[in-house]
């Protein structure tokens, strides 16, 4: 092998294993009892990587639901989902203050776990943007109460509906708004009267047709524009199309390299990959508390070499940021690295 690369990861085997995806449906509720507000709640998630996306319906029954497009991510270190209400997309039926139905967007944070065999169950607190804090109960399902154009990919999920193209397609075509109706014409009235007729000879009532009076053209919702999202760049793509910055510099000395990356400050769900001369060692890392180790042997990487971090998204607080710290020859030594859509910060190595 070209590099000798020892790795620690620290993320729980049982995680990739755990079916996330799908249809989860039961409750949020408020309060202590016997003091509680309770809300029917049904979920629709998709998984990719770290990332969640789908929809949520807040309902009383099929004619009174309040429906958004969610975003989330899933937390490698302790395997608890993260999403919220991020566009609210169809409100239907009765909008009052007194409703069976909550009506603000919520806040989820759950852990799975499996009590049984075939039963799964998400279970956690929820915040409205107020900081109150509501009590979550989901069960997973097999099949979808509302129907919208999520129900074919997760149906064919195991049979091609993972591909991130596809989930990218499904999330942008679910997010635009739903026309509204046309308007309708008001219906011509026709009213009838006798006529005169001759005495003598009696005729048939002749009608008369009254025009309806003229009806204002009512004012027509401009026609939406749909945009075509970008298209989904692969890692390797934006290592290439990226500008590459130096940000700190370390000797090349001993046997070994040893470095560690952390989430930097607040975790925020920052995740990247690494290329040693523009070589993929690494993608999909999740940066956290704990660190992320790789060792190199100090024999095998060249001289003026370059390892580059480049950001696979900006977590909750942009930019991605990430706190390096490397062991060589017995010394430490530590950086800041800051990368964006635009850059990737880079690690020069300096042969001594």
């Amino acid at each position: 092998m070209l590099f000798r690369i020892v790795f620690m990861l620290f993320f729980p085997l049982a995680l990739a294993a755990q079916p996330i995806t799908g249809v989860w449906r039961g409750k949020v509720q408020k309060g202590r009892t016997p003091f509680t507000t309770t809300y029917k709640l049904e979920v629709k998630v998709v998984r990719q990587g770290d990332s969640l996306t789908g929809t949520s319906y807040y309902y009383a029954n099929a004619q009174h639901y309040y429906r958004y497009a969610i975003k989330g991510y899933l937390d490698p270190q302790d395997a608890s989902l993260h999403w919220w209400d991020d566009v609210l997309l169809e409100s239907k039926g009765p909008k009052t203050s007194f409703s069976a139905v909550n009506q603000q967007p919520l806040a989820m944070q759950t852990d799975f776990n499996c009590p049984g065999s075939g039963i799964m169950k998400l279970d956690g607190v929820a915040e409205t943007k107020n900081g109150d804090g509501l009590e979550v109960h989901l069960d997973k399902m097999e099949a979808p109460l509302f129907a919208d154009g999520w129900d074919e990919l997760l149906a064919n999920w195991w049979y091609g509906g993972a591909d991130p193209d596809l989930i990218a397609a499904a999330d942008t075509e679910q997010r635009q708004p739903k026309p509204t109706p046309p308007a309708t014409t008001e219906p011509v009235i026709v009213q009838t009267k006798p006529a005169p007729q001759p005495q003598s000879q009696p005729q048939p009532a002749t009608p008369v047709v009254v025009a309806a009076p003229p009806v204002a053209e009512k004012p027509q919702p401009p026609t939406p524009v749909v945009v075509a999202p970008p298209p989904i760049q692969t890692i390797q793509q934006k290592f290439d199309s990226r500008q590459r910055i130096v940000q700190t510099t370390l000797p090349l000395a001993g046997d070994s390299v040893e470095l560690q990356f952390f989430d930097n400050a607040e975790i925020d769900g920052d995740s990247i990959s690494l290329f040693l001369n523009g070589r993929l060692l690494f993608e999909h890392v999740r940066l956290s508390a704990l660190p992320f180790v790789i060792k190199l042997a100090v024999q095998d990487v060249p001289a003026d070499a370059e390892l580059s971090m480049v950001a696979e998204n900006l977590g909750a607080i942009p930019p991605n940021t990430s706190f390096m710290m490397a062991y060589i020859n017995g010394q430490r030594y530590t950086a800041r690295l800051e990368s964006t859509e635009k850059t990737t910060a880079v690690i020069r190595f300096r042969r001594e």
